[in-house]
């Protein structure tokens, strides 16, 4: 009987473990943060299409050839995310978004030095959802993402025609990493206390 108690008490420890609680913020202002951020990338995936209009390179052209050229061109991969647990943490989870958003700005900047209104709108879209990124950090207490972590790319751009092939794969990319950026948003704010209302 003994025995069986001990078991019992065993399991009962490791599926605890198992559900560990995430820790989050117990915050209202978190929360805010949360759901402005979000609001913030819908606004930025609305404006994604507005760019690729000013585009002169046309996509349905090229398709067999895209993905070869985002090597080819030396386009740099966005982070990926996890839902939160305990081993992707709400720290390695802002801190993937803040350096997937420094590299599409600075992908997008080096791309187009002379930038289209829409442009101009989607870069400043970028910049403040990354400074709500680090607001949440510093809400979360954790540690800011620097501009030294920014990531390193070189481009091999030849001329005018890799550069809209490069804008053109920056912005899939940045519409794909963005739809991640919604989920994650949405799955820290399922996690939120729900003391926080």
């Amino acid at each position: 009987m003994n025995s069986l108690l001990i078991v019992a008490l065993q399991c009962l420890a490791a599926a605890l473990v198992c559900a560990a609680p995430i820790h989050l913020p117990h915050d209202a202002d978190f929360e805010y943060t949360v759901e402005k951020a979000q609001s913030l990338v819908e606004k930025l995936i609305r404006g994604i299409p507005s760019v690729q209009q000013d585009l002169t390179l046309d996509p349905s052209s090229e398709t067999g050839n895209l993905q070869l050229m985002v090597k080819t061109l030396g386009i740099p991969p966005a982070p990926t995310f996890k839902a939160l647990s305990e081993h992707f943490t709400l720290e390695v989870c802002l801190h993937r978004m803040s350096l997937g958003l420094q590299l599409h700005h600075s992908l997008l900047g080096a791309l187009s030095p002379v930038s289209s209104s829409a442009m101009t709108h989607l870069l400043t879209d970028i910049r403040d959802l990354q400074a709500l990124v680090h607001k949440m950090q510093d809400q979360s207490q954790l540690s800011v993402t620097s501009e030294s972590e920014k990531p390193g790319f070189i481009l091999s751009i030849s001329g005018s025609y890799d550069a809209q092939v490069a804008t053109h794969l920056v912005l899939l990319q940045l519409r794909t990493f963005s739809h991640d950026l919604v989920r994650s948003l949405r799955n820290i704010h399922t996690s939120l206390p729900e003391s926080q209302g």
